[in-house]
């Protein structure tokens, strides 16, 4: 009887040690847990908090795919049509139009003719690095009534532009109602529906007495060179032009393909 009784005071001391153990070991393990979280709070309260962005700043940005038009740069009567593609250019890109060191046409506020000649090779350039396309448009306003005696809304035109062109396009007037567009990474049939789409706007504007006619050449599509692709779209423009003094013709004309 003694013998178990003394069994059993061993196995429950056993337990309070146990227990005790257990007990101090919580102890502190909540004591580590409340420095620790002391310790953060204290961090957290030293540093600054977080500014949220400024609207405008610049965030890099995937390129949108304009080859297939279904992005291409135009206006929608009232308003912009496309999203600024890049806010960061990438390396070795020429500079954007809209770049305030480069004089401005006084009526149109775009370039002049000199800015298209300068940038066009560097453009080319980062089309074949990048593998994309890039179409040349040569724009043209005539007025649908012979007796229009209005001057041409050139500054309307050039608003348009603006509203619509990326910030790597490239906008220039070249004659007295003349614009060159250089448009990145889009094919001749974004092209067209660029150019259609400014058709309609500006008619809209002009109250359907201006025409807009547009002849468009696309690197790699109709020739590799840039002054080719230049020359092609100028032909292109004049047959647009004589075409619709006989009436007929479509009034936005396309290179044919040239190079094998």
């Amino acid at each position: 009887m003694l013998g178990g009784m003394s069994a059993g005071a061993a196995v429950l001391a056993i337990v309070l040690t146990l227990w005790e153990s257990v007990a101090a070991g919580a102890v502190v393990l909540v004591a580590f847990t409340a420095a620790l979280l002391l310790m953060l709070l204290w961090q957290r309260r030293d540093t600054p908090p977080l500014q949220p962005p400024r609207v405008g700043s610049a965030h890099p940005s995937s390129e949108p795919d304009r080859s297939d038009g279904a992005n291409g740069s135009a206006a929608a009567a009232g308003g912009p049509l496309s999203k600024a593609a890049r806010t960061r250019p990438l390396a070795g890109e020429p500079r954007s139009w809209t770049d305030p060191g480069v004089d401005p046409d006084p009526v149109s506020g775009l370039p002049g003719p000199l800015v298209v000649q300068h940038t066009l090779a560097d453009k080319f350039a980062v089309a074949r690095r990048h593998l994309w396309p890039v179409t040349v448009i040569q724009l043209s306003m005539a007025p649908r009534d012979a007796d229009y005696g209005a001057p041409f809304p050139v500054a309307d035109l050039a608003q348009l532009l603006r509203l619509s062109l990326r910030e790597s396009d490239l906008a220039a007037r070249v004659g007295e109602n003349r614009f060159v567009l250089v448009l990145d990474d889009t094919s001749e049939h974004g092209g067209v529906w660029a150019v259609e789409r400014l058709q309609a706007a500006l008619s809209q504007q002009s109250a359907g007495h201006m025409n807009l006619l547009a002849g468009l050449a696309s690197y790699p599509s109709h020739a590799l060179a840039p002054a080719e692709v230049v020359r092609l779209a100028e032909t292109a423009l004049q047959r647009a032009v004589s075409q619709l003094a006989e009436g007929l013709g479509n009034p936005v004309q396309v290179a044919p393909v040239e190079h094998s």
